[in-house]
């Protein structure tokens, strides 16, 4: 097996977990999610129409909140860095082997090729190389593209242009400059991988998986094409099919003698089984994997989930203590902060509210502009019943995702923030931070709710049946049934006291 393939293996150690977003595509900060007792929710229109304050610690943007949303999804995104394999025209040696959690390593030719003149494609391409190597991704993007004018027939070029176009997130283009190399050379089995992944990301998924199939065609014994043609299946909500390919790729890896790739499969089909709900084989799969590669930790992470999943809290937080301590061991320090995000919020629903609001601080020691702590930090100052303490802690959420244009985790702050202000007969305050939540984003129907009840305390009952009317309206337009009613409900009870 070349290098170019174990490097691209590391690189799906853990794709099927976390499905092609994990491949460099950020989540729109509009998915933010809270998962108790494995149930993932939408926040906050259930919660903001239902009770002030949430009984358990929030999950928010960037919080780690299911498997999908892990640490290792941070080691998947930094692997699509290292992708490249970025090699130079006319020379068989790749340059910048790499793996997952570091970034792409591109070193000198080692041949003793001629210098080449002044102003042609490759002294471009040279050029491209060094400024790479310097971690100047535009220049060398202007001088791949300078190339490829003087010699548009290099397929390396075009290639290696593409993996520069797609760490961008330029997808579009990356994959155009993919099929162009492709058409130079149509053999070149990791040019069609890496177009398979693009497409992937895309959500393009039968196509996908029709280059995934041609990789396979070309070498049939190559097992991160496989393992790419399951991510494009799982994605597809084909999981039998998913499953029939990562098993194919841990065969070709223990055949090879690949054991390590083929423990990374494993875990992979964990995540399967666990999404098929059969959590004992997913549970089995993820220990043998550890007992073949203990320090694996996004597979600690895993079996966490699965225990949650089985309601088994303990052990899922002496996995996710395991998984903090060996990141912490290997100095990953965002993947670290994230697990511990993780085992503050499980540690939270078990309203151990110390160990929960030590982990948040710790988090804010590695990283002190992450918001989601300070949430964190928040919800446990209120279940203990320090008010001012949640509110200083909600404002400093609330102004970090400002800080950042994180839209709809800041309209969720903002709320917490109003009833917590309300808490403390801040009316005034509390309504303010309502309206300019809806100048935000007008159709977000908890803004009107939290407004409405502001508007009853000040005693403006007619404004306050208003704001509660429209936010039953866009309940409804919005398919959220319950949560209409619940309006309802509340509208004949306020509208019985006038």
């Amino acid at each position: 097996m070349s290098e170019k393939h174990k490097s691209i293996h590391l690189l799906l150690i853990t794709v099927l977990c976390f499905g092609f977003a994990a491949f460099g595509c950020s989540s729109s900060p509009s998915n933010s999610t809270n998962t108790t007792n494995g149930t993932s929710t939408q926040q906050p229109t259930t919660s903001a129409a239902t009770t002030p304050v949430p009984s358990t610690v929030p999950a928010a943007e960037n919080t780690p909140s299911t498997i999908q949303a892990s640490p290792a999804t941070s080691n998947a995104t930094s692997a699509l860095e290292s992708l490249a394999g970025i090699s130079q025209p006319s020379n068989p040696t790749n340059i910048g082997q790499s793996t997952i959690g570091q970034s792409t390593n591109i070193e000198q030719p080692t041949t003793t090729a001629a210098t080449p003149a002044p102003g042609s494609a490759a002294d471009w391409y040279q050029k491209g190389i060094a400024s790479v190597q310097q971690g100047d991704v535009k220049s060398a993007e202007e001088f791949w593209r300078k190339s490829i004018e003087l010699d548009p027939k290099n397929p390396e070029v075009h290639a290696n242009l593409g993996v520069l176009l797609q760490r961008q997130g330029k997808l579009e283009e990356a994959s155009s400059q993919y099929r162009e190399a492709l058409r130079l050379k149509s053999d070149d089995v990791e040019t069609v991988m890496k177009l398979a992944m693009a497409l992937g990301q895309q959500k393009k998924f039968d196509e996908s998986i029709a280059q995934s199939q041609t990789a396979i065609r070309l070498k049939p014994d190559l097992a991160p094409a496989h393992m790419i043609l399951a991510a494009a299946l799982s994605e597809q909500g084909k999981p039998d099919l998913a499953i029939e390919s990562l098993k194919k790729a841990q065969d070709l890896w223990k055949k090879q003698g690949q054991t390590e790739q083929a423990a990374g499969v494993q875990v992979q089909l964990a995540s399967l089984l666990g999404k098929q709900g059969k959590f004992d084989e997913a549970s089995t799969q993820i220990k043998q994997a550890i007992a073949i590669k203990p320090d694996f930790a996004p597979a600690h992470i895993l079996l966490a989930e699965v225990a949650l999943q089985q309601n088994r809290p303990q052990e899922a937080i002496t996995s996710l203590q395991k998984a903090r301590d060996l990141f912490k061991k290997q100095k990953q320090n965002d993947q670290l902060a994230a697990t511990q995000m993780q085992l503050a919020m499980v540690l939270g629903r078990q309203k151990k509210y110390t160990e929960a609001s030590a982990q948040a601080k710790e988090v804010l020691k590695l990283k002190p502009d992450f918001a989601p702590a300070y949430l964190i930090l928040a919800e446990v100052a209120t279940v203990q019943g320090n008010n001012s303490e949640a509110i200083a802690n909600l404002r400093k959420a609330k102004d970090l995702f400002k800080a950042k244009g994180q839209t709809d985790p800041q309209l969720d702050t903002q709320l917490k923030l109003a009833f917590a202000l309300g808490k403390e007969k801040k009316i005034d305050e509390a309504i303010a931070l309502s309206r300019d939540a809806i100048n935000l984003k007008p159709d977000f129907a908890p803004s009107h709710y939290v407004l409405a009840i502001g508007l009853a305390e000040k005693g403006q009952k007619n404004e306050a049946i208003a704001s509660l009317q429209k936010a039953k309206e866009l309940f409804t337009s919005q398919g959220k049934t319950q949560e209409a009613q619940r309006i309802e409900m509340m509208l004949q009870q306020l509208s019985g006291k006038l």
